[in-house]
């Protein structure tokens, strides 16, 4: 049960103690104080949900505490009930709620009034508490939202019904967008193209993927849409996954561009999967990749295509780094041992069963004539 303390101040005990045994029950902890300095060194403590303040005490009385109060950031929100038993004139009771009071109560006291202002400012107390406790707890969802989102190495793209990025992962963001730049607000219309042109465009309803998600299908696909990095435009794998919520069958979509970097592929080297696969196994055994500066080895390729590859290796690579990278080829391929490029690292995370990391990296630099080599590398080993 949460407790709450309630911070009683009075001079004279015998009140605090009439105070005590009418506002005494479970979940409540009663604090008394018999001068204003000492009621302020107990908020300075204790975190108190409510002050009972009598207002004639001596050397400070209750409108200096409740102007202390006001005038620090722990205790100005702490609400303060004034008890008096003196002068109800207008002027006066104005100067306690200048003072910072939030409610009036005149002695002698009535009991069922004390405790009916009582539990309704405790009541506010558990309520804010509460708020501030969702708040945070939707705020650490939010940031382990986000690690997820960034951990993963494809691209995520969330997009509303009308089509709009509404969300997106630094991978899609990079992408699609550029260093340093972000896909919300764009449309998809205007990221992905049926062609190897921005001349032709799409309608976004007229899209298998909105025309799928919207009836809670999922839908996947390669090939059918390109995307456009730099001067050229490379084809996608995705998987879209519709959005929906109790109130509503179709908010719109999530597209997960699957190894958007690395697959720079056409269809035909789609269709022929399985050699492709056999190919990957070869080059992933045979290459070492290593710092050309120093000679370390940063460890085995694991994938390789004309626009980037992946990396497996005992140290963590970090995103959004370029790297200066070398790797010795299986044979001499046009009088070449070793290549040597720059690439940016897209993504890094730990594999599930071992401590090693596997990272993605795109090409930033590569020479034309590295290029075909990798693309001779590809056909030959």
């Amino acid at each position: 049960m949460l407790e709450q303390n309630i911070l009683m101040v009075d001079d004279r005990s015998e009140n605090l103690v009439a105070l005590e045994a009418i506002l005494e029950a479970p979940g409540r902890n009663l604090i008394k104080a018999t001068s204003g300095n000492k009621a302020l060194g107990v908020l300075l403590k204790e975190e108190v949900s409510l002050v009972l303040l009598d207002v004639q005490m001596p050397v400070m009385d209750g409108f200096e505490v409740a102007e202390l109060m006001r005038s620090n950031c722990k205790t100005q929100s702490v609400p303060i009930i004034f008890l008096t038993a003196i002068n109800k004139e207008q002027q006066y009771v104005f100067k306690g709620y200048e003072s910072g009071a939030v409610d009036y109560l005149f002695k002698p006291l009535e009991e069922p009034i004390l405790k009916s202002k009582v539990d309704f400012f405790l009541l506010l107390d558990k309520q804010k508490k509460e708020l501030g406790q969702s708040l945070q707890d939707i705020k650490r969802l939010q940031q382990k939202n986000t690690s997820l989102l960034n951990a993963i190495g494809e691209g995520i793209i969330g997009f509303d019904e009308e089509g709009r990025v509404t969300f997106s992962n630094p991978v899609a963001d990079s992408f699609l967008a550029g260093d340093g730049f972000s896909l919300e607000g764009k449309h998809f219309e205007d990221l992905f193209f049926p062609s190897k042109s921005k001349e032709e465009r799409l309608n976004w309803r007229e899209t298998a993927i909105y025309r799928e998600c919207s009836e809670g299908n999922r839908y996947h696909d390669f090939g059918d849409l390109y995307c456009s990095m730099g001067e050229r435009f490379v084809p996608v794998s995705y998987t879209a996954t519709a959005i929906n919520s109790a109130d509503h069958p179709f908010r719109g979509v999530v597209l997960v561009v699957q190894d958007a970097i690395l697959h720079e592929a056409s269809r035909e080297v789609s269709q022929a999967k399985s050699n492709r696969r056999y190919i990957r196994k070869r080059i992933s055994v045979a290459l070492r990749v290593f710092d050309p500066g120093t000679g370390a080895n940063l460890g085995s390729l694991d994938n390789l295509t004309v626009g980037g590859l992946k990396l497996k290796s005992k140290d963590q690579s970090e995103p959004g780094v370029d790297y200066e990278l070398s790797m010795v080829l299986p044979a001499p391929i046009d009088g070449v041992n070793t290549i040597s490029f720059t690439a940016k690292c897209m993504w890094s995370q730990q594999a599930r069963y071992s401590n090693d990391f596997s990272a993605g990296f795109k090409f930033s630099q590569l020479s034309e004539r590295n290029r075909l080599i990798i693309e001779t590398l590809l056909k030959e080993f």
